[in-house]
């Protein structure tokens, strides 16, 4: 039997009680939840979207006004206004609304499915149009299906003080924490740049390595195989967890589409709560969907795309980007090629080489950080950036000292020294 995607009954329960309620604020805030295409019935519509019309200018919500706009409209059904003047009306008509935006949902997938069938039967429709279609059409549903009436700040500053600020977000990198204040903050699109061989990708895989001590992450390696990546990681050394570390390559996930990025970060969220992520690299990533002929526009909306997903998981999200020549010669971080790449990343890290070591410093933020640069020294042994410089010095004892310490064995042995 085909399950019905509507209840009418609650449509009518759920437009009566908006239209005898008299407390201004719940009108408010149940209107803020309206959508027409909540609604199965088109008069139900009709009536749904005279009601948001109505409150938009200001006007009562009352049944004569609503008449009078659905009569200019040529829209007024007066047989469907006197079912809902006559329904039952509620006090909570959340339950109610829940269930019709979940019928609605149901129906827009019913609807894609139809269109999805539609398109195989046209000749000229790829797989990559059809996916495209897809998520296009579902990222349209879930921001139309989230939106809001704006609320006062007052308002804002007492739900703030309300709630439980999320924490930083630890890299295991005492000085890149000190920089951070704390770590990163959640939900961040965070840019990385720096001149070639810096050591990017090392720097952020060992934040990979650490925190997966207690978060899951996600690490696309579009440069290098999965096995040559870890062949690396197993030199690593330190508090680690390897089943909440996952890695994605490119013969694993075949298309380097942003869209296919997006859907596999919403994926993996959905399913293991994944928190880091980190992108090597945005140079390696295509945009199918993009129909224009302009690079730079195309780069932002990558971008774009991406930390769309970031606000949505709240995740943070590495990046390794190429950065314009003319600005890390004098020492300053830009996206190559697209001024609105700059504006999407909530952070940019740069990174610089030092005798050592490199030194990072924080060209953009959106959270607080110190406004001057911190070094890290690299570790050849462990393939990895130390807050601190650590020498490794190896000395020759004599047996006689040998002796003395009780060193176990009677010729001479070797030991190092830990130079800070």
């Amino acid at each position: 039997m085909e399950q019905l995607l509507y209840n009418l009954a609650f449509e009518r329960s759920v437009l009566s009680s908006i239209l005898f309620i008299h407390d201004l604020d719940s009108i408010d805030d149940m209107v803020a939840t309206l959508d027409e295409d909540m609604f199965y019935m088109q008069a139900h519509k009709d009536i749904c979207a005279a009601i948001i019309k109505l409150h938009s200018l200001g006007l009562p919500i009352e049944e004569s006004f609503i008449q009078k706009h659905l009569v200019s409209m040529g829209k007024f059904d007066e047989r469907t206004m006197i079912e809902v003047l006559t329904a039952t009306s509620m006090a909570n008509i959340k339950p109610y609304i829940d269930t019709l935006m979940e019928f609605a949902r149901k129906r827009k997938l019913e609807g894609l499915s139809l269109k999805i069938r539609k398109m195989l039967g046209e000749e000229n429709n790829t797989a990559d149009d059809i996916e495209t279609m897809l998520e296009l059409s579902l990222g349209e549903s879930q921001i139309k299906s989230g939106m809001t009436m704006p609320v006062t700040m007052e308002r804002a500053i007492e739900e703030f003080h309300n709630m439980v600020v999320p924490a930083p977000i630890r890299t295991g990198v005492d000085k890149l924490d000190e920089l951070l204040c704390g770590g990163f903050e959640p939900a961040q699109l965070v840019h990385i740049g720096g001149e070639r061989n810096v050591g990017k990708t090392t720097l952020l895989k060992q934040i990979l390595f650490n925190t997966s001590v207690d978060y899951d992450t996600l690490f696309f390696s579009f440069e290098m195989p999965k096995w040559k990546m870890a062949k690396y990681t197993e030199r690593m050394t330190g508090k680690s967890n390897m089943k909440r570390y996952h890695i994605i390559d490119t013969n694993m996930m075949k298309s380097r589409d942003v869209s296919d990025v997006a859907r596999m970060i919403r994926t993996m969220w959905r399913k293991h709560g994944i928190r880091f992520v980190l992108l090597d690299s945005k140079m390696k990533l295509n945009h199918r969907s993009y129909k224009g002929n302009n690079d730079a526009e195309r780069k932002g909306d990558i971008d774009s795309i991406l930390s769309a997903v970031v606000q949505e998981t709240g995740i943070v999200l590495m990046m390794i980007v190429q950065g314009s020549r003319d600005e890390l010669k004098n020492g300053k971080m830009g996206s190559y090629g697209s001024v609105l790449s700059d504006y999407e990343a909530d952070m940019q890290l740069l990174l610089t080489k030092t005798e050592g070591g490199i030194e990072i410093k924080c060209e953009k933020n959106r959270q607080e950080v110190l406004h001057y640069p911190i070094k890290l020294w690299f570790n050849k042994e462990e393939l990895k950036f130390d807050s601190i410089k650590v020498d490794i010095v190896t000395y020759q004892t004599p047996s006689s000292y040998t002796d003395r310490v009780s060193l176990g064995s009677e010729s001479n042995e070797k030991f190092e020294v830990v130079v800070l």
